[in-house]
């Protein structure tokens, strides 16, 4: 991996710091290597953040290297390894989905540990209140959402790869961004996502953002005040997920255990 302020010896050398420092701390199991890799300004896939291909770019490389700088000091962690932005198709058109979020490459390159079973791939989704997608439109359907899941990130699950575990999505606070049915809607990919994570319980997830001062935060502004906060969510889960309003709570319990530590 290359970057003119952070080069790699330094990224190394910072994972190999944290893991000592939190060895002994039984809260920390886990560690996501470097946040959103994606393509660079230029548009140039060689130039950016890319899978399999070989290059000082290659994210898979370096997430390799620094998985056993982690684990030549805790054996027993984590290493959650995020996907790129974008991959080039047959004919070298680039196809792109979100920062982090295409894993499509994984399944012909996969990345390897020298402690094997504690890798787990952790996309991140957004709906279309972040970016209008190509698939976000008139004719999108909780089916064809999940196709891009499944291409993206979710195979690796599905034909056990490797756990996978969705670390960011969010939408906003109010019951249209949550429940909506509309065609390429925020509710409708925030339903479908959840329903999609539901049905596959060996999947594992994190919301995107507890703190209030995102734009999908959980809490209010004054949670970080010592007042008490009021319920900030009361459309959460969708609907279609469930038969009874959930108890008020400032945040979700999710809906299915943590992925198996390999």
């Amino acid at each position: 991996m290359v970057h003119r302020q952070y080069p790699e010896s330094v990224f190394l050398a910072n994972w190999r710091l944290l893991a000592a420092r939190y060895h002994d701390n039984s809260t920390v199991v886990g560690y996501d290597l470097h946040n959103e890799p994606h393509t660079s300004t230029d548009g140039v896939y060689a130039n950016g953040a890319t899978w399999g291909t070989g290059t000082v770019t290659d994210c898979r490389l370096a997430a390799e290297r620094a998985g056993d700088a982690i684990q030549a000091i805790n054996p027993q962690a984590l290493i959650m390894v995020e996907g790129v932005g974008q991959h080039p198709d047959a004919t070298g058109k680039l196809v792109g989905t979100w920062w982090g979020g295409d894993l499509s490459q994984a399944g012909t390159y996969p990345l390897r540990l020298t402690v094997a079973n504690h890798l787990v791939y952790s996309p991140h989704d957004y709906g279309p209140d972040l970016f209008q997608q190509t698939w976000f439109n008139s004719s999108t359907t909780t089916a064809s959402l999940a196709s891009v899941w499944d291409q993206n990130w979710g195979y690796l699950s599905n034909q056990g790869t490797a756990p996978v575990w969705v670390g960011e999505f969010g939408t906003t606070n109010n019951d249209a961004a949550v429940t909506s049915t509309t065609a390429g809607s925020q509710g409708q990919w925030f339903s479908s996502l959840f329903s999609y994570l539901r049905n596959k319980p060996q999947m594992g997830w994190t919301y995107w953002a507890y703190n209030g001062e995102d734009s999908y935060g959980l809490a209010p502004n004054s949670y970080a005040s010592g007042v008490a906060i009021p319920p900030s969510r009361p459309c959460w889960p969708p609907t279609s997920s469930r038969s009874a309003p959930p108890a008020a709570a400032p945040a979700p319990t999710p809906p299915h255990p943590a992925p198996p530590a390999y």
